[in-house]
This record gives C-alpha cells, structure tokens and sequence, in this order.
C-alpha cells in the first residue's frame, strides 16, 4: 500500500496499534515535547503520539493536531518507506548511488536496468486544484500565530517549526533541493531560515545573494513518509528528493506549483508556508536552541525569510 499523505501514515501506524491518542489539551509551549521526550526515550522508541487538542501560546485551542515521534521505532520507518524490514531498500539504495558510468558498451547496457529503474518514479504534476491549497492565508491573514508550532526547551530562542521540508531551487541551473533545516519563528509572518554553510540550500542562497537576488523558498510540514525522510537523507548534491522518494515508495510523488512562487511542492501537504529571503536585508538572531546531541547549540546570525504581501 502507497502511503501518499501523513494522514494514511497516521491510520497505518494506528493500525499496528502503535498510535496513542492525547485528547486532553497540552500546550505547545514546553508540555507537548516535555511529555514525547519521555515517550520517545522508552525501549524501541515509544510509540507515536498524536495531541488531537494542542493549546497555542494565546491559551486557545488549536484546531490542528500534532503528530510526533512517527518514525521513532524500527517498525514505524518500515512501515513508512514500504517495507518490512529496511535492509530491503539496503541494496537499492547503494546501487542507486554507486552510478559510475562503466567502461564499453556492453558495461554501459548494464547500467540501463538501473537508471531506468529510477526514471519510472519522477515526481509528477497534481491535476486539479491540490489538497495542500485547500485554504490560503494571503498578506494580513497570515498569522503563524494560529500554527501549533512547539517552544521545545526551556532556553530555547523561541518557537521552532519542526520536521520541515525546505525547497529551494539552483537559480543557474534548476535544480530542486530539498532539506530539513532548523526553522524559528520570529513572528507572524517571519522565520529564521538555520542552513549550515555546507548545506544545499546555503549554496542556493549565496548564489541568489551574488545575483542581488530574492530567494524563494517553500516550508513544507507534513507529507508522504518517504518524502519526508528523502528530505533528511544525505543525497548528493544533483539527485533529487522527490526522484529518490519516488524510488522508495514505487510511485511518483505527486507536485503542485506554489502559489506565490515557481517552486513545486508536495500536493498533499498538510502545510505549506510560502516565502523570500532578501540577501539585502540584515541577518537576524536565531538560537539557542536544545539540540539532538543534549546541549543547546549558541545563538547565531542568519538569513530571515518573510512571507509575501
């Protein structure tokens, strides 16, 4: 079965009965990641918990859920990326990435199978108005306010939007780059974009500052399992995120164009936050926050990105 949107995960992970269900309201600020931290830290993971009544910064109930710790057990990633054991996409996986181009014709037939493989899952275009565009805030209506987005520690420099997909494009040549980077709410319509140096999307902005360039950018929260996990794979640089889930699940993701931009992004989203990052504009404090290594990583300056008018 082809997982397409994070709800059919859900009901998937519900349905090896490892989906617990929080229906008293617990605030996004320290309480929600307070309880899934003990969670997670149980043997195998814990299970995935889904808070269907967070309470936003203001006290008011949030009408959107939060789900967490989905891929926190062996059997969940599995589960996720089609499988049921991971080893299985093991091999595929390192012949997808070992591509040299061999010697002779007869090595270069062999290589057929497998780059045709991989061409039988690009991504493809949604007909249709896309679910992911169901509701659109525009200029004033947008109020990142209104998102139950998680304060996760005490120290931390704010809240943060978690498990993102960030698409970016190459402006010279193209190329669609998708990565999760750390992202911190500044206020309504403004976050901190947190890419480290090395990372793609930093490569796609400083080309963007040196052509005196705005840089679109699309924040993807919540889409198919193997779409979100291709976003925090380590790929090279030129294979694409949605070419490489296409390949984990068997089947082409399906894209819309974005609103505001010419960037493509999953159809089915449950979020999708549309913005720029002007190379002209200051940098701005994001941090500290309580990083995956137990410390909290220094507040440092980086590039805004802010919605469109």
């Amino acid at each position: 079965m082809t997982l397409d949107t994070l709800a059919d995960y859900l009901t998937a992970i519900d349905g090896i009965g490892e989906l617990k269900r929080v229906r008293e309201p617990v605030k996004v600020e320290l309480e929600l990641c307070e309880i899934a931290d003990r969670v997670s830290k149980r043997p195998g993971g814990g299970d995935a918990i889904l808070f269907e009544h967070p309470i936003l910064r203001d006290g008011t109930r949030s009408p959107y859920p939060v789900a967490i710790n989905c891929f926190g057990s062996m059997r969940r990633m599995a589960l996720g990326l089609g499988v049921k054991q991971l080893d299985e996409h093991g091999d595929r996986i390192t012949k997808l990435l070992d591509l040299k181009v061999p010697e002779g014709l007869l090595g270069k037939l062999q290589l057929l199978p497998r780059l045709l493989e991989v061409a039988k899952f690009p991504p493809r275009m949604s007909s249709g108005p896309p679910a992911c565009q169901e509701v659109i805030w525009r200029g004033d209506e947008i109020d990142l306010d209104k998102l139950p987005i998680l304060t996760c520690w005490p120290e931390d420099g704010g809240p943060y939007v978690t498990m993102t997909m960030v698409i970016s494009k190459d402006p010279a040549r193209g190329i669609r780059n998708v990565g999760m980077y750390r992202v911190q709410q500044l206020g309504k319509r403004e976050v901190a974009m947190h890419w480290q140096r090395h990372k793609v999307g930093a490569a796609h902005f400083r080309e963007m500052a040196e052509r005196g360039e705005k840089m679109p950018v699309c924040i993807v929260v919540g889409a198919d399992p193997a779409s979100m996990y291709s976003a925090s794979a380590p790929l090279p640089p030129n294979v694409d995120e949605f070419i490489f889930a296409g390949f984990l699940r068997k089947a082409p993701v399906k894209l819309a164009k974005a609103v505001t931009c010419d960037l493509e992004v999953p159809a089915e989203a449950e979020f999708v936050l549309e913005g720029y990052i002007d190379p002209a504009e200051a940098l701005v404090v994001e941090g500290p926050f309580g990083d995956h290594t137990g410390y909290y990583s220094e507040a440092d300056r980086i590039p805004r990105c802010t919605s469109p008018r």
